[in-house]
């Protein structure tokens, strides 16, 4: 039960961030849609409107991507690790996530390494 509930909580992690993407990515197309569609030769401060949201949206739907990838990337190097590691290795790293008292971190050379929390 407890290794379920870890699994979807990592997966909808990443999620969030596409789900942010496909929220921003909407409006992001209707501004875009709006700059080409109207003619904004008599007025052309409306063409600020647009631009704007694009200018917002567009940061949404990058920030959205970015953490997508950037959860994704844990949760693979994550895999990598245990994947590495032996049987009884693997049953201390669970108790130890079970408590809470490990953390994933990466040296200068981008290894990852499972670190106590008190390091």
């Amino acid at each position: 039960m407890n290794e379920r509930k870890m699994f979807w909580e990592r997966m909808l992690g990443a999620a969030g961030g596409m789900f942010v993407a496909v929220l921003f990515a909407l409006p992001l197309a209707l501004m875009v849609y709006a700059l080409f569609a109207i003619d904004y030769s008599y007025n052309p401060r409306e063409l600020f409107i647009p631009v704007i949201g694009i200018v917002l949206f567009g940061s949404g739907v990058f920030i959205g991507i970015r953490n997508a990838v950037r959860r994704w990337r844990e949760i693979s190097q994550l895999q990598t690790i245990l994947g590495a590691m032996s049987e009884e290795e693997r049953k201390e790293f669970d108790a130890a996530i079970a408590q809470s008292d490990v953390e994933l971190c990466t040296d200068e050379s981008g290894k990852s390494h499972v670190l106590p929390m008190d390091h």
